[in-house]
């Protein structure tokens, strides 16, 4: 069996807490403290109880996904002609891997599109800025969401 873990956003915060699953006993750490950033580090409660726990600085919680979808180098988002598969969304940001291969740098201009899996299927159409290149996965940072697309995937990246 998986053990779960935690996770605890710490960007813009002085202090967090990390809560024992066991008891519910509270542990309040300096921020600037947290040496152990984006990697799981077991922890041991005074209760003798552990449990995995992950610090994360980015700013929004980020939802992992499997959604098809298309991007374009264009920024018309009629013509996305490259499949994408969408790994992972944040209000404000996207995680991608390409099929095939493309020349996509920092910084460049992308035009994707994709439907959530919610029950109305809602598409997103947006144009992204990419931000991290990493083979084949790309990061990029949603521009110009109108405001029926931030409602939905606002509502679709509840917990």
């Amino acid at each position: 069996m998986e053990e779960s873990v935690q996770k605890i956003f710490i960007y813009g915060k002085s202090e967090v807490a990390v809560i024992c699953q066991a008891c519910g006993k509270v542990r309040r750490l300096q921020a600037s403290d947290i040496e152990q950033i984006n990697h799981i580090v077991r922890v041991q409660c005074v209760c003798g109880a552990r449990f995995n726990v992950l610090f994360e600085k980015r700013i929004h919680y980020r939802k992992v996904t499997h959604l098809e979808g298309r991007y374009a180098i264009k920024l018309d988002p009629d013509e996305c002609l490259c499949l994408l598969v969408v790994e992972n969304l944040s209000r404000n940001g996207i995680g991608f891997k390409t099929i095939g291969n493309y020349d996509i740098k920092e910084g460049d201009v992308l035009s994707v599109q994709f439907s959530l899996d919610n029950e109305k299927r809602t598409m997103i159409k947006s144009n992204i800025t990419v931000k991290s290149v990493n083979g084949k996965y790309i990061g990029g940072e949603f521009h110009a969401l109108d405001e029926h697309a931030k409602k939905e995937l606002g509502f679709y990246l509840l917990p």
